[in-house]
């Protein structure tokens, strides 16, 4: 396997930086992070996926670098069924890299389904990870499903408990990797805390474009940047999201 590509970073102090640096920030730290990419014109997906989305190895790098250094990744089941979702690490160098990080154990995949729809045929469910279920009505798990599954049911699936009960579980950092309809419950819930957004060299196009973001929000969120990336022409960047004092 190649060595993993230098990051140049740009703010707040110039110079090369490895992925793993760059996602450092996510040990021991209560935080709630959206993790997206985007190309110049605001798209998060070709063809209804975001794998058309092209970020390089650069994106590729910090995209699993962050995984390794968080606690529980949290997907919406629509962004899960679209992408076929694995395991959340897959090599053993990120394996080493979380254990650097003095992370012991692999991270906890969590999805929130509010009727109780999940996709149980993709191969996440067939691996050997933990993975937890927030759903608003019971749901039956598959004797498909080889991976550890809990199921919790809550009041419509409601995202602040969901949030608060890996919480109570010891899981501080949490990494969100969408769907866009997911981001707008978390962040009209101002439950996030900070977000990490690529944008990718490449004009999409199109009249349906589906941002990192779908909903209405109450009031638009500013944001403050705190660390600038550059890798083979896309920006990576990293903003905390203003709160109101």
């Amino acid at each position: 396997m190649s060595e993993p590509a230098q990051l140049h970073r740009l703010l707040p102090h110039p110079g090369a930086v490895s992925p793993a640096a760059a996602a450092a920030h996510l040990v021991g730290r209560e935080v709630l992070i959206l993790n997206m990419v985007a190309s110049a014109d605001g798209h998060t997906t070709v063809a209804g996926r975001s794998r058309g989305i092209r970020g390089g190895q650069g994106d590729r790098e910090l995209f699993h670098a962050l995984r390794a250094h968080a606690d529980a990744i949290l997907v919406g089941t629509g962004t899960l069924r679209a992408e076929r979702y694995g395991d959340w690490i897959r090599d053993d160098r990120r394996l080493a890299m979380r254990a650097a990080a003095g992370l012991t154990q692999p991270p906890v995949g969590a999805t929130l389904a509010r009727l109780g729809d999940v996709p149980w045929d993709i191969p996440l469910f067939t691996s050997p990870g933990r993975m937890i279920v927030y759903s608003g009505v019971p749901v039956d798990v598959p004797e498909t499903v080889t991976a550890d599954v809990e199921v919790v049911v809550l009041d419509r699936a409601d995202p602040a408990a969901a949030i608060a009960d890996l919480r109570a579980r010891g899981l501080r950092s949490i990494l969100c990797e969408g769907g866009a309809r997911l981001n707008g419950v978390l962040l009209s819930a101002g439950l996030v805390d900070e977000l990490q957004l690529v944008i990718a060299p490449q004009v999409v196009g199109g009249t349906d474009a589906l941002t990192v973001v779908q909903g209405t929000l109450e009031d638009d969120l500013a944001l403050t940047l705190l660390d600038a990336y550059e890798s083979e022409d896309a920006l990576l960047l990293r903003y905390r999201i203003a709160r109101d004092v």
